[in-house]
């Protein structure tokens, strides 16, 4: 889209150094749009301290802090929203997806003093649906009374611990990444990632790749132990199968 720039997940120089040097003026810049963990990207988390100074870099030039969180969000991560975990507070958050387990509906959550557009002044033909915005309560209903924060936490420990015991046992995973049930595991390429995917598809598990070479790993919130333990039996059952035929 014309003025919108991209700049590098986790980078703490080229922003500054470069697209606020040579391509675009800070005080031109309305907002930084960012995913809280790095999604479609490769399920991949960001440096520790990277989040902080994004949040510094936008208040030195009065830019707006965007986090997206539709894929990490609404728990997936062990808190409500990913962000929460990065030590900075976002002035945007955009969620969607799982906002209302299945049912269309997208949101954007902000500061009060930056929700000031007069009553009718924005609209969409399906916005503001009540069937989904009773989905969309009832899920936060839902996340908060049956425990599901904690049982991503726990369960995605599980699984966590899972994959790194098999990565040990499999040369062929490169990286084991994540935490609660946002797990990523790299491959050495994008056809090998692929193969681990449809050989776990067709022995009835299902996974999906992301970025160059990852699969991701993203069960729903009440996801048992005994659920994660036979699915890591599967996948390591997939991920041999492709290390056997090379």
């Amino acid at each position: 889209m014309p003025s919108v720039y991209h700049s590098f997940y986790g980078d703490f120089e080229y922003l500054e150094e470069v697209l606020f040097k040579r391509v675009v003026s800070p005080k031109e810049v309305a907002a930084i749009v960012v995913e809280s963990w790095l999604g479609e990207g490769g399920y991949v988390l960001p440096p520790e301290g990277w989040f902080r100074y994004l949040r510094e870099l936008c208040d030195k030039h009065g830019i707006l802090l965007v986090c997206d969180e539709v894929q990490s969000g609404m728990g997936r991560s062990g808190t409500m929203w990913a962000i929460e975990q990065e030590g900075a507070q976002p002035d945007v958050i955009t969620a969607g997806k799982g906002i209302a387990s299945g049912l269309p509906l997208g949101a954007m959550i902000a500061r009060e003093d930056l929700m000031r557009w007069e009553l009718g002044s924005h609209g969409s033909t399906y916005g503001g649906s009540p069937v989904s915005c009773a989905a969309a309560l009832a899920t936060f209903d839902v996340i908060r009374d049956e425990g599901l924060l904690e049982n991503a936490r726990t369960v995605g420990e599980t699984f966590l611990a899972g994959c790194r015991a098999i990565a040990e046992r499999h040369p062929i995973v490169k990286e084991v990444r994540g935490r609660a049930l946002w797990i990523g595991l790299s491959f050495a390429d994008h056809r090998q990632a692929l193969a681990v995917e449809q050989t776990s598809f067709h022995k009835g598990l299902l996974m999906l790749g992301c970025g160059d070479d990852a699969i991701r790993i993203s069960p729903a919130l009440n996801f048992r132990e005994d659920q994660a333990l036979a699915a890591l039996e599967i996948f390591e059952e997939a991920i041999a199968e492709v290390e056997a035929g090379g």
